[in-house]
């Protein structure tokens, strides 16, 4: 969890962060292959292993913004 986000991969090819106050998907990447291990934040990364041999580094485009949080409702 960083940011007020835990970070979880899927059988299903997808990193998902949801925020921890409500548990909504608040954004989703692709991960090109099954995510079986937990990610983890290091720095400004979230890094997943993902099959067969995949690690990847997903970083935001920006810090997240109260206000665009409130327009997604």
């Amino acid at each position: 969890a960083a940011h007020g986000l835990a970070y979880v991969g899927t059988h299903g090819r997808r990193l998902v962060a949801l925020r921890l106050a409500d548990g909504v998907s608040v954004w989703e990447g692709n991960t090109g292959g099954r995510v079986k291990t937990a990610p983890v934040v290091a720095g400004t990364c979230v890094v997943v292993v993902a099959e067969p041999r995949s690690a990847l580094c997903f970083r935001a485009a920006a810090p997240p913004s109260p206000l665009a949080d409130a327009d997604r409702r």
